[in-house]
């Protein structure tokens, strides 16, 4: 058994994750053994590997078994729900942060935006570490001029906070005053299906699937 220590140094063809597997339309027997193990510099988590010839082709499925798989298409569409839902959640504090009769609903709505920003910077950083999503570089936003990276596989793109994230680029993209907002894009999820789907992903599955 091998223990590889970059991306670059799988043969894709060959070996992946089951992540990856699905992400190519196929899927793997619950209880086929890993043959490798890969650790890089993305992620302290190390990955499982398989053999992709032992791989199976997914069958043909409807709309509610499309959604509880945990490939990419899926797994991006919830973060997107759930950034959404996030933003939303800012603009109304914004919005009414000097309204005393709201102060309440704000204060528990703060509580969930975090939880919110937490699910998604697990479910990027996950991503990630499986070299599921690419990291583009990062911009400086606002007027404090916070670094934040670009995360982004078609169609979606996402930013988070760099200090909260242990990854490294040196790609600077340039100042934003704010984070732009991209095309609206379909939601397969409701919110509470949304992080149901993402916590299956980084407790169930990422749990599962170290070594």
């Amino acid at each position: 058994m091998t223990v590889f220590y970059e991306w670059e140094n799988v043969d894709s063809t060959l070996f992946a994750t089951r992540g990856q597997i699905l992400d190519l339309g196929f899927s793997l027997p619950d209880d086929i053994e890993y043959v490798h193990t890969i650790r890089t510099h993305r992620s302290l988590i190390e990955f499982k590997l398989y053999e992709v010839s032992m791989a199976q082709r997914l069958p043909k499925m409807d709309q509610d078994m499309f959604n509880k798989i945990l490939g990419y298409k899926q797994l991006l569409n919830a973060i997107y729900v759930i950034n959404n839902r996030a933003k939303n959640i800012s603009e109304y504090i914004e919005e009414n942060k000097m309204d005393n009769s709201q102060k309440s609903k704000i204060s528990k709505w703060k509580e969930e935006k975090i939880d919110l920003y937490r699910m998604k910077e697990d479910a990027l950083k996950y991503l990630y570490g499986e070299n599921r999503i690419d990291l583009i570089g990062y911009h400086t936003i606002g007027t404090d001029k916070r670094k934040s990276y670009l995360f982004e596989r078609h169609p979606y793109s996402f930013h988070n906070w760099a200090e909260t994230f242990n990854v490294f680029t040196n790609n600077y993209l340039g100042h934003l005053d704010k984070y732009p907002k991209g095309e609206p894009k379909d939601k397969f999820y409701g919110i509470d299906a949304a992080k149901g789907l993402l916590n299956e992903y980084t407790n169930k599955y990422i749990n599962n699937e170290k070594v």
